[in-house]
């Protein structure tokens, strides 16, 4: 490798940096050129970068999609909350797989209901052999008056609603970077909170609303939600982030204590250092492998996986839990 190609790679690895891929473009073209690119080696640093993006984007589908279709969530009717994006969107489609007919409830778009990223998530599904065409809704995560309307049109659609899954993205980086207490702006904690916590709360309290009406079996309804290692402890800096996702569990609890009685199943998923655009910074860093008994970082398939388990018949028994998907982090 010629010393310039070696200077395209160095500027394809600052391109590939976490903290880097939410700066201005205008921000890292800058950087490029100070570095000695010429023109024709910053285009191709460019591409490199994208493509490696594309390439992730594809594995990272293909691991949920690759394989036989299972049948443990056969005729089942799925919502699941932030399913147009992220890993939201991976969870959806690995569903979708066991099974389940879906309603994706997505974050409001430009275009509502015909955003890229829906559309995405909905092709994925349609190419599952044998599955069930996804039915997507997008809006204001935080209304009552969207949420509230959106459910009473799934329940409408398909009958009923077996289990609901809220995986709601997190919110722009300026809203979750590290801040300490006497840093964070209020702005920035009631955006935090308003999808950490309202927004799973309204969607928590609509779904057991629906799931109150419906047959008294064994199980009326399964929720589960989200959480994060950060919601168990505590990590300095991540101070409005932490605390959202410690209301995530424990809201899970309460409703698990309340309704339990009642047919329905509350539970959440704690991912741990999962190798995905939110957490690959802390993924890469040798602190953080080295503190993992499991020695790599997650992948989101583990967490789609665990997931199922929490929405299908075998977790009839487990109520209340706030399921570590952390290679064995929290064991140290």
């Amino acid at each position: 490798m010629s010393v310039r190609d070696e200077l395209v790679q160095q500027g394809v690895r600052f391109l590939q940096h976490p903290k880097v891929q939410d700066t201005p473009l205008s921000e890292r073209l800058l950087f490029l050129e100070k570095k000695g690119l010429t023109p024709k080696e910053i285009a191709a640093a460019l591409k490199l970068n994208d493509e490696k993006n594309a390439t992730r984007a594809v594995q990272a589908v293909a691991s949920v999609t690759s394989g036989k279709s299972g049948e443990r969530l056969q005729g089942r009717v799925g919502v699941v909350v932030g399913g147009n994006v992220g890993l939201g969107q991976l969870i959806a489609v690995k569903l979708a797989k066991e099974g389940a007919k879906l309603a994706i409830i997505g974050v409001k778009g430009a275009d509502a209901g015909n955003s890229p990223q829906t559309k995405n998530v909905e092709a994925q599904i349609q190419e599952l052999e044998g599955a069930t065409p996804a039915k997507v809704y997008e809006g204001e995560l935080q209304s009552w008056s969207f949420v509230d309307a959106t459910y009473a049109a799934i329940a409408k659609e398909f009958g009923r609603i077996d289990f609901v899954v809220n995986c709601v993205p997190a919110p722009k980086d300026s809203a979750v970077k590290p801040t300490a207490l006497v840093d964070v702006e209020a702005a920035a904690w009631d955006e935090v909170m308003g999808v950490s916590a309202k927004a799973v709360f309204l969607s928590c309290k609509r779904a057991v609303q629906q799931m109150l009406t419906q047959d008294n079996g064994a199980v009326r309804g399964r929720i589960v939600n989200i959480s994060s290692l950060y919601g168990m402890v505590a990590r300095k800096g991540h101070f409005t982030f932490g605390v959202g996702k410690a209301a995530i569990v424990q809201l899970t609890r309460q409703i698990a204590a309340e309704y339990a009685a009642s047919g329905i199943v509350c539970n959440a998923v704690a991912p741990g250092f999962i190798d995905d655009s939110i957490s690959r910074e802390d993924c890469l860093a040798p602190a953080t492998n080295n503190r993992i008994p499991a020695e790599e970082p997650g992948k989101a398939m583990d967490v789609a996986n665990a997931v199922t388990f929490l929405v299908s018949d075998d977790a009839r028994y487990v109520h209340g839990i706030n399921l570590l998907v952390d290679g064995g982090f929290m064991a140290c």
